[in-house]
């Protein structure tokens, strides 16, 4: 796992009442990490201040807020990071390799989507293109300037891709 994940594991499980829409604005701003990486210290702080994030209005941090309205409601959310397997021996990574053995035998088309800069899960694109056999088969796109939650950033951009990868197949 890469730092970032790290970061953001640690501070969701050190808060226990922490905001969902402002996790989700600095999941969203690729430069909150990048700064984060050359300046340890806690990675939502400058999104907290204002400072930094994703652009959201605030109609739509409260959609993000509202289904976690307590500190019980995020429980979930605080925990699903710890959730996450980051070894093999962890329950539920055989689960994962299971999934990546299913993977590779798909022989439907397939579209590997990611942007640029998502500080999670960038890393796992390439592998993601070689483990689907079909994957190949699509144009090697990415989304360009987007972080984590692409549907926030480039909603029409992705809109558009996979309008066109389903007129391709």
């Amino acid at each position: 796992m890469i730092d970032v994940w790290w970061m953001f594991r640690e501070h969701m499980a050190g808060t226990t009442d922490p905001s969902i829409s402002t996790v989700v604005r600095a999941l969203g701003d690729t430069a909150v990490f990048h700064k984060r990486a050359e300046q340890p210290g806690p990675w939502v702080v400058p999104v907290e201040r204002g400072e930094a994030g994703l652009d959201l209005s605030p109609e739509v941090m409260a959609a993000y807020d509202a289904p976690f309205h307590t500190p019980e409601a995020k429980a979930g959310a605080r925990q699903w990071p710890s959730l996450v397997p980051t070894d093999p021996e962890m329950e539920g990574a055989d689960i994962g390799m299971q999934t990546v053995e299913a993977l590779g035998n798909w022989e439907k088309p397939a579209f590997v989507l990611y942007s640029d800069w998502d500080p999670i899960t960038h890393g796992a694109r390439d592998g993601l293109r070689e483990i689907i056999p079909s994957a190949g088969h699509q144009p090697d796109v990415w989304i360009e300037g987007s972080g984590h939650f692409l549907q926030e950033e480039a909603g029409e951009k992705i809109a558009g891709e996979i309008v066109a990868f389903v007129d391709r197949t």
